[in-house]
This record gives structure tokens, C-alpha cells and sequence, in this order.
């Protein structure tokens, strides 16, 4: 329950979280109070959002200085979303080098003046929109990252950590933000805003689904490597359109990963391109070129099929995930672990069986099914006949974090004269190889 907090009066301020109050918790509503703060460039639009319906009243008169707004914020229970950061048409620009990580967690990369990704990006306005003979309202003005001015690829370069959402301004459907929230009360969707667990949608119509995961960190997680391993990253999406007329089906055309910091802002960052035309697309990728120092974001976009009859020159149907942040700082031990047991049991020439593997985890990286870790098994020298399962991978939801152990069962076909045959055991993932090596003697 928002609006422009220079424009409301005590009375309107307290009418507005009134009907937060009333509202909240009503037919599966949930309602939080907040406010846009704002003036002209430099300072530009940031919308507050409170975690409850009492927050307090702010604006450009009470705090005319972004710093003393975000001062006056109660610490871990309001935030801001810097809002429209490259607007031409009344320049509204937002300076990025005035930033407070505490309080500005999010980024609006869609609203109503379209995409505010990179200057050359899928669904930017760089000319007014609508065209002739409507009176144009929205456009984009090019970014200036040296005096702070940025869409949300030239943020990131500047080290300026944020998740994404999008959010429809003055026109109703155009932006959507999707939040990982463990229930829709209150305290934990304003918990997930906080941690940046959100992506955005171009267009409330769209129905797309998304999830971007990298060695088992969620988006808007940061993390640590070591500076000789490079991350593997799960994605998936997935459309449930259905055109209500016709019945087609949205399909997923394009998923991009793309790779910020090392590289320069623009298209140059794509490290991954999907084309699937599917209602669901999803990936495992080794990062292999990884900058193995410094710090990169990485975030997904995906472009879904156009069904519903829009201007799709100017308003494809789009996602963004929120960024994962990795620091090559050698302050995490990445990839690290131990084989705590191995118990082959003696099989029959010509059968086949199980080994019991047992490993801990004892990186900073957590293992799971969709990166797919799993142990190696083989026999040392190769032998013919003698066949391991290889890898053996976790199972479906399945994940061993740090610390934690987890017993791999690894099938064994032994079609062997009898004897003892030397086997050895490490884990894998598609990052390659890692940790202790163990051997382990069978016996037919």
C-alpha cells in the first residue's frame, strides 16, 4: 500500500496503513505499507517497503538526502528498490555510487518504460513509446556508469549487489515480482525480499516460473571460492500460459546466463545460450572460463513465446533471475572432500553387487542432485569385466552440505576369474574430479 511520499499528507499516511491493516491476511492477501521517495537526477526514485503496516512516514522534504533516508530506515525492517535508474523522459536518473548495501536489496528491472537490463538489451526503450500519434510517456536514456547512472548490468559491474524484481508503476500488469518465500505471511516475504530470493516478469500474464541455483546457493546468495574452481550453475524455467481464447501454449524461446563483472556490461557477458521452444527448459553448466579472481554476478533471462496479442516489438514477454555473487577470495576452500568408508563385500565370479561409499563434505560448496555430484568408482588398472556404475549420483532431492556426510551405494559387475582387484573412489561433478582419492580391495 504505496505512494509518492512527498505527495501524502499525515491524514493520507495513516489512511494508507489503515487499509494495509484491514487488508492483510484477507482472502490470502498479504499487505505491506511503504512509500516512493524521490526527486530529480542524482537522487532519483527508490521505492521503501516496510516489513509490517506501520512503518513511517518519509520524503524528499523530511530526508532530502538519499543517506539520511536510508539512516532514518529501522535497520533489517525496511528496504529500498532503486526505481526507473535510467528515466529520460523527466531525468529521474538514480546515482549508484551512493548506495547502502543494508537497505537497498533489490533492482526494478521492468516496469511500464520497459527494460532497464543493459542499453541494448531485449525490451528497452531507447526511443519514446507509444509511437505516433499517442503522446510518447516512456523512454530510456543511455547509462553513464562513470557519474553512477546505470541499468542493472552496469550496477553490477560497479560491485553493487542487488536481487531483481520488476513492478508495474503506472500501468498495472506490465511488471511482476516473484519472491521464494517460505509462506506468504508478512515476516518471511519481507525475509526473502531482504535475502534477494525474487526474479521478475515483464508481464502479470506470463505465468513463467524460474530458478537459478549455483553449487548449491540459491539466487541472491553470495559465496566463496577458491581461485581454481569455477561454479556449476543449475537453471530451470517454465511457462504455464494458456491463451484464453485459443488455447496455445506459452513456450519458452530463449534462456541466457550471462556472467558480470570480469567482463563488460552488455551482450559481451553471455556465458550460456538455450533456445529450447519448450514449456520447460533446464541445465547443469560448468562456468570452465570463470575469472578465478576478483568477484561476478551471474543471473539468468529468459524470452517466452508472445501469445497474448501485445506489442511485442516493445514488450517481449521476459524474466530475470537475481544474481548469484561469487568471490574468488581464497577466504572459501571450494570443492574439498573426504572418503570416510569404503565396504566392498566379497562377490561371486560373474555377479554383480553394491560398494558402500561413504564421504564428507568438507568444502564450503554444498553437493546436490541437479549439479550432479556423484562418486566415481573404477578398478585400478582398468580390467576388462570387472564394471563400475559410474558416477553414482545423488538422488532426487537429495543434497549433502558442508559438513555433512552421505553414503553413495556404487552397482559393481564382476565378470571376473576370482581373485582381489584393487578399486579406488573419488567424487565428481561437472566441474571435474575433486577431493581424496580411496582404494579399496574386492574380493571375487
Amino acid at each position: 500500500v504505496t505512494d509518492h511520499g512527498k505527495r501524502l499528507n499525515r491524514y493520507q499516511w495513516h489512511l494508507g496503513q489503515t487499509l494495509c491493516l484491514l487488508n492483510n491476511g484477507a482472502h490470502g492477501l498479504t499487505t505491506l505499507n511503504g512509500l516512493e521517495y524521490g526527486a530529480g537526477a542524482g537522487i532519483g526514485h527508490q521505492n521503501v517497503i516496510y516489513d509490517n503496516c506501520l512503518g513511517a512516514q518519509h520524503s524528499i522534504y523530511l530526508e532530502p538526502e538519499p543517506e539520511q533516508l536510508w539512516a532514518a530506515l529501522p535497520a533489517g525492517r525496511a528496504l529500498t528498490i532503486p526505481h526507473h535508474t535510467v528515466e529520460a523522459k523527466n531525468d529521474m536518473t538514480f546515482d549508484f555510487r551512493r548506495f547502502d548495501a543494508n537497505v537497498v536489496r533489490l533492482f526494478e528491472v521492468y516496469q511500464a518504460r520497459g527494460s532497464f537490463e543493459c542499453d541494448d538489451c531485449l525490451g528497452i526503450f531507447d526511443t519514446p513509446w507509444p509511437p505516433p500519434p499517442s503522446e510518447p510517456w516512456y523512454w530510456t536514456g543511455a547509462a553513464d556508469p562513470d557519474n553512477g547512472v546505470a541499468h542493472l548490468q552496469d550496477a553490477l559491474a560497479m560491485g553493487r549487489r542487488m536481487g531483481v524484481i520488476a513492478s508495474p508503476d503506472h500501468r498495472g500488469f506490465w511488471g511482476v515480482a516473484a519472491v521464494y518465500a517460505r509462506s506468504n505471511a508478512q515476516s518471511d516475504l519481507f525475509a526473502a525480499l531482504q535475502a534477494r530470493r525474487t526474479y521478475g516478469i515483464s508481464h502479470a500474464a506470463a505465468r513463467l516460473t524460474l530458478d537459478l541455483r549455483a553449487d548449491g546457493h540459491l539466487m541472491g546468495e553470495a559465496y566463496s571460492l577458491s581461485p581454481e574452481d569455477c561454479p556449476v550453475i543449475y537453471g530451470k524455467v517454465r511457462t504455464d500460459y494458456q491463451h484464453p481464447q485459443n488455447g496455445d501454449l506459452g513456450r519458452i524461446e530463449q534462456v541466457k546466463l550471462y556472467r558480470v563483472g570480469d567482463a563488460a556490461p552488455g551482450e559481451d557477458g553471455e556465458v550460456l545460450l538455450l533456445e529450447p521452444d519448450a514449456q520447460e527448459a533446464s541445465f547443469t553448466f560448468h562456468d570452465a572460463d570463470c575469472p578465478g579472481t576478483g568477484s561476478a554476478s551471474y543471473y539468468l533471462r529468459v524470452k517466452q513465446s508472445d501469445v497474448f496479442g501485445i506489442d511485442t516489438a516493445h514488450r517481449p514477454s521476459l524474466a530475470w533471475s537475481s544474481p548469484l555473487f561469487i568471490d574468488w577470495d581464497g577466504s572459501g576452500n571450494g570443492r574439498a572432500a573426504t572418503i570416510e568408508g569404503v565396504h566392498p563385500e566379497p562377490m561371486p565370479s560373474g555377479s554383480s553387487g553394491t560398494v558402500a561409499i561413504t564421504v564428507r563434505n568438507t568444502g564450503n560448496i554444498a553437493w546436490t542432485e541437479q549439479e550432479e555430484y556423484g562418486v566415481v568408482a573404477e578398478p585400478v588398472p582398468p580390467i576388462d569385466g570387472l564394471l563400475a556404475a559410474t558416477p553414482v549420483a545423488l538422488g532426487p532431492d537429495e543434497y549433502v552440505l558442508p559438513g555433512e556426510s552421505h553414503t553413495f551405494d556404487s552397482a559393481i559387475t564382476a565378470k571376473v576369474p576370482p581373485g582381489d582387484y584393487s578399486l579406488s573412489f573419488q567424487m565428481s561433478c561437472p566441474a571435474g574430479r575433486f577431493g581424496q582419492i580411496a582404494s579399496a580391495t574386492l574380493r571375487v
